[in-house]
């Protein structure tokens, strides 16, 4: 018989979406968006290091399809940005892992930043005006949050007793 203290929580992984998905759907001022950084982009990141055998490509899909809904955008336009950081995240994930926290930092920026230029090419590509140039400061911001974010996530991951 397996006791509550040993038994794997396995809920916990989708809990972290689901809380990045409230995040990202908080209402705040125009003022403010452009210092909101990419809470569901983190959170994919850090499983795709922790875990990158429980978050596959469909994973990273459906999470961007998920936002696409919740945003009430175009359909597909998430779903290709966290396919895309998924798969570069895994395939350089057992590389990515050894690093220091502050480096693996310089690799999420470079990840959000690219997930930005896809998202602003794409709106020039539908609307054919550049938006989403302010965000750039949501960019620094989630890469200095980033040691704190994966304090936090390793924190929940062992508490659950994830591999």
């Amino acid at each position: 018989m397996i006791s509550f203290g040993t038994q794997r929580r396995l809920w916990v992984l989708p809990a972290t979406f689901v809380v990045a998905f409230v995040m990202f759907a908080l209402p705040v001022g125009e003022e403010w968006k452009s210092y909101m950084p990419a809470w569901v982009t983190l959170v994919l990141i850090y499983w795709c290091l922790a875990t990158p055998e429980k978050i596959t490509l469909g994973t990273g899909w459906l999470i961007g399809l998920g936002l696409d809904i919740l945003a009430f955008g175009l359909l597909g336009r998430y779903a290709l940005t966290k396919t895309l950081i998924t798969y570069l995240t895994r395939r350089v994930a057992l590389r990515v892992r050894v690093y220091p926290v502050w480096q693996q930092s310089v690799f999420v920026l470079m990840l959000l930043a690219l997930e930005s230029v896809i998202l602003v090419a794409i709106g020039y590509l539908i609307e054919g005006n550049i938006q989403g140039l302010a965000q750039w400061r949501a960019l620094a911001i989630g890469a200095a949050l980033w040691p704190f974010i994966f304090w936090f996530l390793r924190h929940c991951r062992r508490w659950s007793r994830l591999p």
